[in-house]
Formats: structure tokens, sequence, C-alpha cells
């Protein structure tokens, strides 16, 4: 890092893959264009693109320590706190920036042992029910007795600003700011078409995570659903790995689609995936914000998406794209057809959907206005 580089900011993540990882990742990589110098500690998930950061973080020279964090409460989040707090004495941290649920809560605690502002991103984790009844009445119950501590709240949307409140309660004005999550606009500036399903198979991309919560099983239920109405081919493709890839697999099984359906696992550069579909689908039962909706854009694809948390702001019903009632399988098959009847409509939404991601979602903005914080919230 540079000798010029001032603030010295602490980036904790619990669980570093899918969306939070890169938004997490992108802070690190933008630290020394803004004077800062990064240090991170986080978890030991790591998924394809995050073992490709971490070694280029290691070769830059980002301070950064592996812990064993659980999803979950347990006794080892007391050691991690402590070992947290001597890392942030020994290298005279300046602002501790948690991220989830677990990120927010080492970050806020140990901001207040060791005397550092702490700003916490919660993503999604605490702020919908992501946990169980038991582990998401803990996690509330510890965020509002959080709330004295925090110095500022980065909200990636106005949905989990939103769920927050109505938990947690009223925020002053002065201490939190809606951020939303950015993407790299011009690294996807080459591409200016989509393929409009004229071919004899029509290829529906999902990507994310595989788990309940990403909403695969109602994409399957959809295929199955259009197989059954008739009139064209549909291939459904799964980017992504997961705690439910077998149990996915078993239901493709159960309703005789396997040869209709591809897992192609944790897939390091999706962009060949986004260039080979005619349509990607976003079917999530919860979604603080939603990557997936930002690339596809850009990359010029109908987006249909789950009508649900941050997704119904990045996606304009019938202007930037497709929303549907989460879970409404019937609702989905008929937006993949529409998509595919009316060109010249999909063809105005997908223009729209990637001028709105330029003009709203560029990473440029969500970098400087997360720097300004951690300006204002030092000084």
């Amino acid at each position: 890092m540079s000798k010029r580089c001032v603030i010295k900011v602490l980036q904790i993540l619990g669980d570093p893959t899918g969306g939070i990882r890169k938004h997490v990742h992108e802070i690190i990589q933008s630290s020394s264009q803004y004077n800062c110098e990064a240090h991170y500690i986080h978890g030991g998930t790591l998924d394809a693109v995050g073992k490709g950061d971490i070694k280029k973080f290691n070769f830059n020279g980002v301070h950064r320590v592996q812990l064993r964090i659980l999803k979950k409460p347990h006794l080892s989040d007391l050691f991690n706190i402590v070992a947290i707090a001597r890392y942030c004495r020994l290298h005279e941290i300046d602002i501790i920036h948690g991220h989830g649920a677990k990120g927010g809560i080492y970050c806020r605690l140990v901001g207040l042992l060791v005397g550092v502002p702490s700003i916490y991103t919660p993503h999604g984790g605490s702020v919908h029910a992501s946990f169980g009844m038991i582990e998401g009445f803990v996690y509330r119950a510890i965020e509002r007795m959080l709330k004295s501590i925090t110095r500022l709240y980065l909200f990636e949307s106005n949905y989990t600003f939103q769920s927050f409140v109505r938990f947690a309660g009223n925020l002053q004005q002065d201490r939190y700011q809606i951020n939303y999550n950015g993407i790299d606009v011009e690294s996807f500036s080459s591409f200016s078409h989509w393929l409009h399903g004229k071919d004899e198979v029509v290829n529906i991309l999902v990507v994310g995570v595989l788990r309940e919560i990403k909403g695969q099983a109602v994409a399957i239920h959809g295929l199955a659903k259009l197989q059954e109405r008739g009139g064209r081919r549909y291939h459904l493709h799964f980017c992504g790995e997961g705690q439910d890839t077998n149990k996915l697999k078993t239901l493709v099984s159960r309703l005789n689609l396997e040869s209709d359906v591809t897992f192609h696992g944790e897939v390091v550069d999706v962009s060949r995936w986004y260039e080979m579909c005619n349509i990607v689908v976003i079917p999530s039962l919860f979604e603080s914000f939603g990557y997936v909706a930002l690339e596809a854009a850009l990359m010029r694809r109908p987006v249909i998406a789950s009508d649900c948390g941050g997704l119904s702001e990045i996606v304009i019903n019938g202007e930037t794209g497709h929303l549907f009632a989460a879970g409404d399988i019937d609702l989905l098959s008929d937006k993949i057809i529409r998509v595919l009847q009316d060109v010249v409509e999909t063809d105005k939404l997908v223009s729209a959907g990637a001028k709105r991601v330029k003009d709203y979602f560029n990473s440029n903005i969500m970098l400087k206005n997360i720097h300004w914080a951690y300006q204002s919230v030092k000084i």
C-alpha cells in the first residue's frame, strides 16, 4: 500500500460468497484510489471468484486475516471479537466496516471495545427471513441493542432500510445513508444485442447460490409449466453451487426434466452464459438487492425477476423488465412467453434496463459514496 494512505479501514465479512463478497471486495480493491489502507477479516467459505480475489489481495499487500466465523450465534464469536480487537489495536485501525449480520455484530462490539467508529451494512441476514425463527429473533434483538453504538448505517437498497426500521425502529437522518450497490458498467459496454429466441431451444439462465431463499425450485416448476403448455422447447441453466444442489437435482428428476436442465456448478466467468441465454430469470424468495439483475441488464438480456426486496428497485415492471409475485409459477411462465412473443416490447425493455443500470447503479458512484462516508466518520 502507498505511504500516502491515511485512513486504515477494516472490512469484516462472515461469509464471503455471492453478492456480498462482490460488494466488499470492490471496496477493498478501490481503497488505494481513495487514500485508504485496506484491512480485511473474513470467514472461511470462499467461492471461486473470491479465491481469485484473495490471491490478488495477497499480491497487492492487503492486510488480511481469515477466521472461523459461523452463521449461527456461537461461543467462538467471543474469541473472534477478542482477536479482532487485538488486531485493531495492533494495526491502529481508524474505521471498522461490518457487512452482513455476523460482520455487523463483530464490527460494532469491537468498535466499542477499542474506541473506533463502526459502519454497518446489513445486506440481508437479520433484515429479512434468512434465518430460522430462533436465530432470527436473536439477531434482531441484538440489532436493536447495537443501534446506539453504530456510527453509520449504509443500506444497499430502500427495501433493506425499510425492513430494518420495521423491526429496529427509526434512525436519525444523520445516522444512515441509502447507497445502491453498483457495477462496473464499462466492462459490459461491448454487448449490444439480445437473442430473440428464434432458435429451436430457448435458453433460460438462473445465476446464484443454490439455496431455498434464491428460489431455484420456482424456476424448475416454471419450466415444467412451460413444457406442459407446449409450443417451444426450453432449457434451464443454473450457474452456482450451494447446500440445495442435491435437493434441486432430485426435484428435476422427479419432474422428468433431466434433459431440459443443466447444473453448471460454480462459474468464475458467468458472462459467457449471459451471452448464450435468451432470458435471465431471478426467482428469489427474498433479495436485499440483486447483482444478477444489474449484470443481465448490462448484457442486454431480458430480465424476469421476483417482485421482492431490492429487485423491484432495479427492475421496473413493464419498463426495464418484468416482475412476478415471488413463487407464482403461472405468472413466471406467462412472463417468459410474453418476452418471446412481443419482440418489439422486449427490445425496448432491454435498452431501458441497460440505461437504468448505467444511470443509477454505477460502481463509481457507490464507491465514492462509501469512501466519502469513511472520511466523514473519521473526521
